[in-house]
């Protein structure tokens, strides 16, 4: 017996070492399992990085456009602060030359008053001159006329020699109506 016992302890440790062996192959193979699923998440991470790192250098070039755009604008901005400067002192200079005109436009008038209110004094004296005769209104007619060919004389010279025909004319005129005054 003891040969029957020891043959049937020997079956008994071998079907055991071959349990043992069964749950070491499943366990080896749980473990490979666990490994290819181990690999394939790695893989996947992998993938996700590549594709992180893809967006991470996108986004990286945006960030750079982006401060070129910023650049680009602020220089902008300046470029156009410059040129409204520039617009400002432009609308500087024509207010300052509109106000000139204005004022030569205004001395125009002032003198043109001048000399009409001159002229209707002279012609208010000579219709009031209740003496005259008809040879003194025909000798008025022909002062009147000798005044005209004066005043045209004193423009073709005031505009021969350059000066502002305006004025010479006006002090023409009254120099002219003086002159036929003094006739009288």
């Amino acid at each position: 017996m003891a040969k029957d016992e020891i043959i049937a302890k020997l079956m008994a440790d071998l079907a055991q070492a071959n349990a043992d062996k069964e749950d070491l192959q499943a366990q080896i193979t749980q473990e490979e399992e666990d490994n290819v699923i181990l690999h394939n998440i790695i893989d996947e991470q992998d993938v996700e990085i590549v594709g992180l790192t893809s967006n991470d250098t996108r986004n990286r070039k945006q960030i750079i456009d982006l401060l070129y755009d910023r650049r680009v604008c602020y220089n902008n901005i300046d470029d156009q602060a410059y040129e409204i400067g520039e617009l400002k002192a432009e609308v500087s200079r024509q207010n300052r030359k509109l106000d000139d005109q204005e004022r030569k436009i205004e001395e125009l008038e002032a003198e043109r008053n001048i000399y009409e209110r001159v002229n209707d004094e002279d012609n208010a004296s000579r219709s009031s001159d209740s003496s005259c005769t008809d040879y003194d209104l025909m000798d008025l007619t022909s002062d009147e006329e000798e005044e005209e060919e004066d005043i045209n004389q004193d423009n073709e010279i005031s505009s021969t020699t350059g000066n502002n025909g305006s004025d010479n004319s006006s002090a023409a005129g009254i120099k002219s109506e003086g002159e036929a005054m003094d006739h009288n």
